[in-house]
């Protein structure tokens, strides 16, 4: 699988694992850049009806574009939609609203690649097969709207 589909899986397993239904009518494909995420943006919260108040992009990009679609249909960033990308670009802090998005570990991912690189250089076994998992972390900035839980 890309990492396209093990971000949806992410994404499906941490419903889960908070009792959440998976709801496929709100898993809207959609192409990683701004463009894309701002004309299904529109798309989406243009329709009559309940339009989540939460929404986890594939990327920075795709939230940015989400962003302004929300902004030109009159729906707050974060009071009446919280919004969180994926890849902690720099664009992202600078918005009006400041991005909140997942950081990735770039110089750790291109060291691991390039260790892996070397190995595969190295080995007689053609192709070595290994999965790398490395630590992200969330960046929290101003488009997620924080919840306090009731006790």
């Amino acid at each position: 699988a890309g990492h396209g589909e093990e971000r949806l899986d992410g994404y499906k397993q941490a419903l889960i694992d908070n009792n959440i239904v998976v709801n496929k009518k709100l898993i809207v494909p959609v192409e990683p850049e701004t463009l894309s995420g701002y004309k299904v943006g529109k798309d989406f919260f243009s329709k009559k009806g309940d339009y989540p108040t939460a929404v986890f992009c594939y990327n920075d990009l795709v939230a940015i574009g989400l962003m302004n679609a929300l902004a030109e249909l009159g729906i707050n960033v974060p009071n009446d939609v919280s919004v969180m990308g994926f890849d902690d670009i720099e664009f992202g802090r600078f918005m009006k609203t400041p991005l909140t998005t997942i950081e990735m570990p770039a110089y750790e991912i291109g060291k691991a690649a390039a260790k892996l690189l070397i190995k595969q250089i190295k080995s007689s076994k053609i192709p070595l097969n290994e999965r790398v998992i490395l630590e992200h972390k969330i960046i929290e900035r101003k488009s997620v709207k924080k919840i306090t839980a009731k006790k």
